[in-house]
């Protein structure tokens, strides 16, 4: 399974529920699916880049989470 699918399932499943918290064994956007949007994702999801829009921040990816399920799932 790639890294790129299970940030488009916890992105789909849980930024809509509010990110995930400090609670142990959650996702969180922080320590999990920031990481790897940043790796992924953001040297063309930034401003001024080639992507139509940045993927930067928490909000950001949580306003696409439906798109990046479609396009990475």
């Amino acid at each position: 399974m790639s890294r790129l699918f299970v940030v488009s399932s916890v992105l789909c499943s849980t930024l809509a529920c509010g990110g995930g918290g400090d609670v142990p064994g959650r996702v969180t956007f922080n320590e999990h699916v920031g990481p790897i949007l940043h790796e992924n994702c953001a040297s063309c999801h930034r401003p001024g880049e080639v992507a139509p829009f940045p993927l930067l921040s928490y909000d950001e990816a949580k306003a696409y989470a439906a798109e990046i399920g479609r396009e990475t799932g």
